[in-house]
């Protein structure tokens, strides 16, 4: 085998930095090239003994292999679109509500609020309610925990993706398309939270409404203006709830039925936030 003729080892090492999952590549015909020696002739022969000597077992990546970062990722970061379509269809009502993290009292105070009402007539209706955040994992984890989303008001899913994709993708798609990313700093939290969380930004306060199986039906975006920068000016619950199902039910009956725009409902007033205005 000639100096040209060498496998490729170099340009495979060079993918085995993109993957964890590693193959052992090694002469699987040793044995049967050993059996014809006779009719192989010497300059072969001594090739063949060169290549011998430099078999030994070499790290690669397994070429039919997939793996890549996206695959390592929940389908609601690597592919937010098919994931909203998953859930969305799956169920006859879903509602995302989009939050800052686990430090913001309004969140807690919204949440909470929402979780009420889930208990007393959402749930029975059918209603899967997500609360989704930019701060991570760690971040849905401690919400979940310390205000009870799951275990007292019934929330389906707390999650945490410091992607952001899916707040990405709901903006650039125009379900949701005043949604704000800010950073910390913008958002005038930056001593409130862990340095080196929201590698991505903070997703603001927004609120996605799903009914009659994958059909939007109410949206919602906060202001990030002061004195809260997309803190207590929110759409009440029970607002919300009570206009969803009115297009839900048009939209049973085969009539058309425009999203609403959260922003022209009366909005809730937390006690924290003094400047609240009520539409």
């Amino acid at each position: 085998m000639s100096s040209s003729e060498k496998r490729p080892y170099p340009a495979m090492e060079k993918q085995v930095s993109f993957s964890d999952r590693e193959t052992v590549i090694v002469n699987g015909n040793l044995e049967s090239m050993q059996e014809t020696t006779d009719a192989i002739d010497p300059v072969a022969e001594e090739a063949d003994d060169i290549e011998k000597k430099n078999d030994s077992p070499t790290l690669v990546t397994n070429a039919s292999s997939t793996d890549d970062d996206s695959s390592k990722k929940p389908l609601y970061a690597s592919d937010p679109e098919q994931w909203l379509k998953n859930v969305t269809r799956t169920h006859e009502y879903v509602c995302i509500v989009i939050f800052r993290g686990h430090w913001c009292s309004y969140d807690h105070a919204y949440l909470t609020e929402f979780g009420e009402l889930n208990t007393e007539h959402m749930k029975k209706r059918g209603v899967y309610l997500i609360a989704w955040t930019s701060e991570g994992e760690e971040g849905a984890k401690l919400a979940d925990e310390h205000w009870h989303l799951k275990s007292k008001y019934e929330f389906d899913e707390v999650i945490g993706d410091e992607t952001g994709a899916l707040g990405q993708w709901l903006k650039e798609d125009e379900l949701l398309p005043n949604l704000i990313t800010s950073s910390p700093v913008e958002a005038q939290v930056a001593h409130k939270i862990t340095s080196g969380t929201y590698p991505n930004g903070i997703v603001q306060p927004g609120i996605a409404f799903y009914a009659h199986h994958g059909i939007l039906v109410m949206h919602w975006e906060a202001k990030v203006l002061k004195p809260t920068y997309g803190g207590a000016h929110r759409p009440a619950p029970s607002e919300i709830w009570s206009r969803v199902k009115h297009r839900k039910h048009a939209l049973d009956d085969g009539n058309a039925a425009m999203p609403i725009n959260g922003e022209t409902l009366k909005q809730t007033c937390e006690k924290l936030d003094g400047n609240c205005n009520v539409m």
